[in-house]
């Protein structure tokens, strides 16, 4: 359903784009805010066509355990980030603290 509602949007935004290149009295902000509201619903369908192919790779048995580590191993980073950025956010404030 949300690659439904992301195509339909990046139709909207292609063919905004599409029309405002053509057109010679629109404002450049218009057209710049349309050209990059499609390359971040781009970004979004590669992510999400992206995942989708993670999850059909899960079904097939000689993929299906290297999915699992890979998964684990998102996993872990997610909690190492989260750790790592709460002690560069106390070293930054001792810093400027001190500073």
């Amino acid at each position: 359903m949300i690659m439904v509602v992301l195509f339909i949007l990046y139709c909207f935004f292609a063919h905004a784009s599409l029309r405002f290149i053509t057109d010679e009295t629109v404002k450049r902000d218009e057209l710049v805010f349309y050209i990059t509201a499609e390359r971040y619903t781009e970004c979004l369908i590669v992510l999400l066509l992206t995942s989708r192919v993670f999850n059909f790779l899960e079904l097939y048995d000689e993929t299906s355990p290297l999915m699992d580590i890979i998964f684990k191993i998102f996993k872990d980073i997610f909690w190492f980030v989260v750790v790592f950025l709460v002690v560069i956010f106390a070293i930054s404030t001792c810093f400027y603290l001190l500073g």
